[in-house]
C-alpha cells in the first residue's frame, strides 16, 4: 500500500519531545518514560519514535459520532465476550502508542489497564488537525504491526462517509468506501453498522472539528 500516494496536505500536529518539557535533557522520550509521563498527566498523549502528541478534546459532533459507534458495537460485543473502548485507552502498534476513537477486542484483558494489546477493529473520527496522521502514520502502523487487526475505519465528521480497510485472507488489505444509506460489516463482531446509526442525531453543520 503506497501511503505516499494518498495525496493529503500536511497539517500542523501539536507535538513535543523531551526538549520542550525537560530542558536539562534535549532527548526524545523513551517508551518507558512516555508511559510513566502520560499516566501522571491530565492530558492524554500519543507516542511514536520518541515524539509525543498532546490530544485535545474533540468537538461535540466528533464525540457524538464516536459515542454512536461505541453504543452500537457494545450491544454486539457483550454476547461474544468482546469489549469496545473509547478514546482514552492506548493501542500498542509496534513501539508506538495511539488513542483511537473506538477500539474493539475479543482477547482477554492484559496486565495493563490502559493499554489494549490485540484490537480486531479500530475507528478514527477524522478532524482537520489529525486527518493526515490518521491516514498515513496510523494507517501504516496499524496495518503493518498489529497482527490481530482485521479492520480500520476512517469516519468523516464533515459528511456521511466512511472509508474501511479490511485485511483479506491473503493478508493484503482492501479498501472500500460507504456513503449515506449504506452499511458495512464489523467482521470480528459479525454485526453490521450503518451510516444512519453512526450519524444519528449528529449535526454535521456544526462548527468544524479543529
Amino acid at each position: 500500500m503506497a501511503l505516499e500516494k494518498l495525496g493529503f496536505p500536511l497539517l500542523f500536529v501539536p507535538c513535543y519531545t523531551r526538549a520542550m518539557t525537560d530542558t536539562a535533557r534535549e532527548l526524545p522520550f523513551t517508551e518507558t518514560e512516555y508511559l510513566a509521563f502520560d499516566r501522571e498527566s491530565e492530558v492524554r498523549h500519543e507516542f511514536n519514535d520518541g515524539v509525543l502528541w498532546a490530544m485535545s478534546g474533540g468537538k461535540i459532533k466528533h464525540n457524538d459520532i464516536a459515542f454512536n459507534i461505541t453504543a452500537i458495537l457494545k450491544e454486539a460485543a457483550r454476547p461474544r465476550g468482546c469489549r469496545v473502548t473509547m478514546e482514552n485507552i492506548k493501542v500498542r502498534a509496534g513501539r508506538a502508542y495511539f488513542l483511537p476513537d473506538v477500539a474493539v477486542t475479543c482477547e482477554p484483558r492484559s496486565g495493563e489497564d490502559d493499554i489494549l494489546e490485540h484490537p480486531c477493529a479500530l475507528f478514527e473520527v477524522l478532524s482537520p488537525s489529525t486527518e493526515t496522521r490518521d491516514r498515513t502514520l496510523k494507517l501504516e502502523a496499524y496495518t503493518r504491526t498489529i497482527s490481530s487487526l482485521e479492520q480500520y475505519a476512517l469516519v468523516s465528521s464533515e459528511r456521511r462517509y466512511v472509508e474501511l480497510y479490511t485485511r483479506a485472507g491473503s493478508g493484503l488489505w482492501t479498501y472500500q468506501s460507504f456513503a449515506q444509506g449504506e452499511e458495512f460489516t464489523v467482521s470480528c463482531l459479525q454485526t453490521t453498522l450503518s451510516l444512519e446509526q453512526i450519524y444519528r442525531f449528529v449535526d454535521l453543520k456544526a462548527e468544524p472539528d479543529e
